[in-house]
């Protein structure tokens, strides 16, 4: 039997005491501006994912037959049930909210997949429809797969640990009868361990946003997205005629552009009592890698380029008590080309179909 951690017992407790504020609002005064408030969010989701571990066709057909050793070590199945659960705490007073979230994924079979994930979100209001954000993330443990090593010639086990700080900015430029613009500018630093150092990158991004309200029950929007990711690389040593110097032999830097077309549709029927809304989204995604190292030393990133397509879809219930309920689905597909490495795509190309179903509770405080 796997043992579950104090955090998800401590997180489910929070399921059954919040959702309901049970303190009757007075009638006859109006209510005085409140000094500030805390929203206490809880939830849990389960989702299954048919490729958890994003393998391509060919290695997904392999996996039938193939022993538990070498690079299927430690994987159990290449699909999963995934159940996660969370608490969120959100401090708001005058210009400023404050945000705390911590999450847990637990992976059904392949349980060293596993992880936790702690986040901190700081949003101050800086003018008319001006936002300042501050985010920290942090990820104690991600293990990736198994994963060829050179140095030992054989499949290793890969994870690593990671912090992730963006400071971001938004204006929102328009918002007039049924139509929204609103624009962000964003920078992310984001460290892994020792093992992963050449991950280590900055990133600068700039997002725009338009959506329209086409009626009361439907609304539909576009947004786009240019990130420039710039990594450190891998560095190694390199002595010629007696003098070392250090060169990088591999980086992973891109330029990454995104589409994303969406809807939101309020259905013209009733569940539960409550109206359903539904959601979907398309989801274009191209990066283009931008090492300047040879084919030779950085083969799996020279002349690299990434086509992400996804496709999600929900429908949403909300209960006046403070819970929420959701259904949803997410395909992805990945495309690689590389014009120095012929049959990179063999190894990196996948998809994946993963079917969730997610309740969250609520309760807010008033001071």
């Amino acid at each position: 039997m796997k043992k579950y951690s104090l955090l998800t017992a401590a997180l489910i407790l929070l399921l059954a005491v919040t959702g309901v504020d049970g303190k009757p609002r007075k009638r006859g005064k109006e209510p005085e501006s409140p000094k500030y408030t805390v929203e206490i969010q809880s939830g849990l989701a389960t989702t299954y994912d048919d490729n958890v571990f994003r393998r391509t066709k060919e290695e997904r057909d392999e996996f039938k037959t193939a022993p538990n050793t070498g690079k299927w070590a430690n994987i159990e199945t290449l699909d999963d049930l995934i159940n996660a659960v969370w608490v969120q705490a959100t401090y708001s007073k005058g210009n400023t909210r404050v945000r705390a979230k911590a999450k847990q994924y637990s992976y059904w079979q392949n349980w060293a997949k596993s992880f936790h994930l702690y986040s901190l979100n700081i949003r101050e209001k800086l003018g008319k429809r001006f936002y300042g954000y501050l985010d920290y993330r942090y990820v104690p443990r991600y293990y990736i797969r198994q994963i060829y090593s050179e140095v030992t010639r054989d499949h290793e086990a890969y994870d690593y640990a990671k912090h992730r700080v963006a400071v971001e900015f938004r204006k929102d430029l328009l918002r007039k009868g049924a139509l929204s613009l609103r624009t962000h500018g964003r920078y992310e630093h984001e460290n892994y361990d020792k093992s992963f150092d050449e991950y280590d990158f900055d990133a600068f991004a700039i997002e725009a946003e338009a959506s329209y309200k086409l009626s009361k029950a439907v609304k539909v929007g576009v947004e786009g997205l240019f990130r420039s990711v710039n990594c450190v690389g891998y560095i190694v040593p390199n002595d010629t005629a007696g003098i070392v110097e250090l060169r990088r032999d591999s980086d992973a830097s891109y330029d990454e552009n995104t589409l994303e077309l969406y809807a939101d549709y309020r259905l013209p029927t009733k569940l539960f009592g409550r109206t359903p809304r539904l959601g979907v989204r398309g989801t274009v995604d191209k990066k283009v890698y931008a090492t300047d190292i040879s084919i030779y030393d950085d083969p799996y990133h020279s002349g690299r380029e990434d086509l992400k397509f996804a496709f999600l879809a929900d429908i949403r219930l909300s209960f006046p008590f403070g819970m929420d309920l959701k259904l949803g689905y997410k395909w992805q597909e990945r495309e690689v080309d590389s014009s120095s490495t012929a049959d990179l795509g063999e190894e990196k190309d996948f998809t994946s179909n993963a079917v969730s179903l997610e309740i969250a509770f609520k309760h807010s405080l008033i001071g």
